[in-house]
């Protein structure tokens, strides 16, 4: 899709009801980025969906039961009613808890490794923290894919959990240089190298991947900014969790 094209209404509703295929869902979050007018009558539809929705609640308030009505025959319905209103603040309220136990475990596990980082030894302390932390996140951007970004407060929720999600990506990038510092090491030593030599090269390698990381978390910044709540922002999350979760069991294997 592009911009001059504009999406149908029943498209729009078939969207807004998720009734249509993850493909169609991700052409149409495409054109919704760089589409005004499409994305002012997607809100349209949607406050006249509530408007119904609650047309609906109130007329059904207000309308006099039956005097043979008991209450066991109505139980069921409130208590499913309180459930379905619930369920919207438990939808979010996951991810968001999934996402700052990811980002806590990784502030974790970064301190308690940084007091033994040294550039002529490998870490002597590891844990799960930095892994369990790959995973929660992991979690929180597969769990976004067939959210809706476009309409508060639904846009809101999803800049928050970017927030996160980039902020636990940049502590693990911290935890990644100290993993390249072990392979460094580990690979170096094997080749026979002194320890000035390896020391020296280990700088090097450390130097390069930090300019590599800082590049990264500026470019990956505006990346997801301009992409907020959008699918392909999701995935590059994913993606950049398992390679960040790779690099940091590389160096278990190569000991």
């Amino acid at each position: 899709m592009n911009a001059n094209y504009h999406i149908p209404n029943d498209t729009l509703i078939a969207y807004l009801y998720h009734t249509l295929t993850d493909a169609q869902r991700e052409s149409i979050d495409a054109h919704l980025l760089v589409c005004s007018d499409c994305r002012a009558r997607l809100g349209s539809h949607q406050e006249r969906y509530q408007r119904v929705g609650r047309e609906i609640n109130l007329a059904l308030d207000q309308a006099a039961p039956s005097s043979e009505m008991q209450f066991e025959r109505i139980a069921h319905r409130l208590q499913g009613r309180n459930a379905r209103a619930a369920y919207p603040a438990l939808a979010d309220s996951l991810p968001i808890s999934a996402s700052l136990a990811g980002l806590a475990l990784a502030l974790v596990g970064l301190w308690k490794i940084l007091p033994t980082f040294s550039f002529t030894q490998p870490s002597q302390v590891h844990s799960a923290f930095p892994a369990l932390a790959c995973f929660c996140l992991m979690f929180v951007s597969m769990e976004q894919f067939d959210r809706s970004y476009n309409l508060r407060p639904r846009y809101i929720i999803s800049a928050l959990l970017a927030a996160l999600l980039w902020s636990g990506t940049a502590v693990l990038g911290f935890l990644n240089l100290v993993a390249v510092r072990d392979i460094a090491l580990i690979v170096l030593t094997d080749l026979g190298s002194s320890p000035q030599e390896a020391g020296f090269l280990t700088i090097l390698a450390v130097l390069a991947a930090a300019m590599g990381f800082i590049a990264l978390v500026i470019g990956g910044a505006e990346y997801h900014r301009k992409r907020i709540g959008h699918p392909s922002s999701w995935k590059t999350f994913i993606w950049t969790i398992a390679i960040q979760l790779l690099v940091l069991l590389l160096p278990f294997f190569l000991w």
